[in-house]
């Protein structure tokens, strides 16, 4: 069929000659063995399948001819809304803030909520979150926020974003404005250099994204180790989202004595990918990791270590790997020691299953990842990304 290869690409397909049989049962052969194949083949048939979408080809060819390419707000009755002014947030706006998201994500008054919210979008060493926001009068009655995240792929450093908070008052709620702060903020992004935007929506904003031209990469590969049937069975019951805050314990090491120690061993290594990993260095480690707002733990020692969070999950507790460095083996074997001592019920880590040392693969239940590239770039397939539980952990 003629403009296969254009689409898939030398990538994305097994290419045979025509009329040949033995070898295309060769390639059926390599693709049965490797499942690493496989899955670079199912990634590269997703993006290819969305790029043709009708729905999204219209949407495309409707922005293009009506805007020349820029990013605009879907046409709905309900805009422009009047007395409502949609800008980009200022230092000013963030007692308004704060209280916006009080009023809409049930936040308490404890401060607690206030902090989480300082760490992620105002200490972050990659920088300030880019917030825009929707007003009346003085009042914020709606946000957006985009949290910084530099990822490297090669020698190449890719300036990124993540798609992270939004809050909307009540009375303001389907009226688009959601879609719109979005589509106000994604020509400031490009024009200030962001390459990419990515998250992990759940089911229910997931069509608005697609919507706007986010694509689905493919869902990630969270990797469970229950401790025991009693253990499994907690965690079966626990049907509810894991907590954002830390557990308290002791084992290990803090990360400040990590970073004042042995971290350059790791830290200061760059190892090339194809595909994108987090630009982690010791700024970023003392501000992800070393945060009071969610304490961690480092076990291991020199080039063998993990940055680990305790977290409840209903009545489970789950011993979360956030970053890891050296072989897979015996770090599996240090997150099962340390899971035993800190008398979780569970493991979890992003990654290959491990079955010989009790390491399930829950692909079903992993978060699905998205992107959207605001740079002339292809988007990543799955199976190049280098993404860690500390890249898409919810926080």
């Amino acid at each position: 069929v003629g403009g296969m290869r254009a689409v898939l690409g030398d990538d994305g397909a097994l290419w045979v000659p025509a009329q040949s049989p033995t070898d295309l049962a060769d390639a059926l052969a390599r693709a049965i063995a490797s499942s690493s194949t496989r899955e670079r083949l199912a990634a590269a048939a997703l993006v290819a399948a969305q790029q043709f979408d009708g729905a999204e080809s219209a949407a495309e060819l409707r922005r293009w001819y009506l805007t020349g390419g820029r990013t605009i707000a879907p046409l709905t009755a309900d805009l422009p809304l009047v007395g409502v002014t949609r800008r980009r947030a200022t230092a000013d706006d963030l007692p308004a803030i704060l209280e916006l998201c009080r009023r809409t994500l049930g936040w308490d008054d404890s401060g607690d909520w206030d902090g989480l919210y300082r760490w992620k979008h105002l200490d972050n060493p990659f920088g300030p979150s880019p917030t825009w926001v929707a007003t009346v009068d003085d009042r914020v009655v709606a946000l957006r926020v985009f949290l910084r995240w530099n990822f490297r792929r090669g020698d190449q450093l890719l300036r990124a974003v993540r798609a992270v908070d939004t809050a909307t008052d009540a009375e303001f709620r389907g009226k688009g404005l959601f879609t719109a702060l979005t589509s106000d903020a994604l020509p400031a992004l490009r024009a200030e250099g962001v390459t990419m935007v990515f998250n992990t929506p759940n089911d229910q904003s997931l069509p608005g994204y697609l919507k706007m031209g986010w694509r689905t990469v493919g869902r990630l590969r969270p990797v469970v180790r229950p401790l025991g049937l009693h253990s499994l069975a907690r965690l079966v019951r626990s049907r509810v989202p894991a907590s954002l805050w830390s557990q308290p314990f002791t084992i290990g090491r803090s990360v400040e004595e990590w970073l004042a120690t042995d971290a350059t061993v790791v830290l200061s290594a760059h190892p090339r990918t194809d595909g994108p990993r987090t630009s982690v260095d010791e700024a970023f480690a003392r501000w992800r990791f070393g945060s009071a707002v969610q304490p961690c733990r480092v076990i291991g020692t020199g080039g063998l270590v993990a940055v680990v969070q305790l977290r409840t999950r209903g009545r489970a507790r789950e011993l979360v790997c956030l970053a890891a460095w050296g072989a897979a083996r015996d770090i599996d074997r240090l997150l099962v020691e340390t899971a035993r001592a800190a008398e979780a019920d569970v493991v979890l880590r992003l990654g290959r299953p491990s079955p010989s040392r009790g390491f399930i693969g829950v692909r079903a239940l992993g978060p699905r990842l998205t992107c959207l590239m605001l740079a002339d770039l292809t988007p990543p397939p799955l199976s190049e990304w280098q993404l860690t539980m500390a890249d898409v952990a919810l926080f």
